[in-house]
């Protein structure tokens, strides 16, 4: 027989080696060649690719009636914000977790689960800005975080002013305060 074993591990084989923890005999016969893969997070070029493949073999296994084209961009700007640490079998259950429950055939940010769209509210306000002035750029992504923090923070808690203000650790009085200061009404919030 002719066989080729490819292996993976995120521990240090040498140092199992060492400690007696991984055989010795075992290790030299399966590190041939040793190739060193960084993170997911590290990598995020790669993700375009690896989310149309595993579309593409949702697609190809024939489960749903219809095919998924891609994602928004506003759903692939929430992956790229994540941070991955579950690395690509995070990513290929989160694609088949979605297609699966996707209704279009598109994927938006509300197909998305919960846990990566939560993860991504503190990131998706603006990039900061360095044709301004510190003081000025500050300001204004400070005003942006806030303003998506709190009308995150009012949809998680079901525009519920009480709820919201306890999750955050803040005085219903600074919701209140908060929402004046940006012009937002409960009721417009969807």
């Amino acid at each position: 027989v002719d066989v080729r074993v490819l292996a993976a591990t995120n521990r240090n084989l040498k140092k199992q080696v060492k400690e007696g923890l991984f055989r010795e005999d075992l290790y030299f016969r399966i590190s041939v060649v040793q190739l060193h893969l960084p993170p997911l997070r590290k990598r995020l070029d790669d993700l375009p690719m690896l989310i149309d493949h595993f579309i593409d073999l949702n697609n190809k296994s024939g489960e749903r009636g219809r095919k998924i084209q891609g994602l928004t961009s506003a759903a692939m700007q929430v992956m790229r914000d994540y941070r991955w640490p579950g690395n690509v079998r995070e990513l290929k259950n989160v694609i088949d977790r979605t297609a699966s429950l996707c209704e279009k055939d598109i994927i938006d940010v509300n197909d998305l689960p919960e846990y990566l769209r939560d993860a991504s509210v503190v990131t998706t306000s603006p990039r900061i800005r360095g044709d301004k002035p510190f003081k000025e750029a500050k300001e204004e992504w400070l005003e942006s975080f806030e303003k998506d923090y709190l009308i995150d923070l009012l949809k998680r808690n079901n525009l519920n002013i009480s709820k919201a203000a306890k999750q955050a650790g803040i005085d219903r009085k600074s919701v209140q305060r908060l929402l004046k200061k940006y012009d937002l009404n409960v009721k417009d919030i969807t």
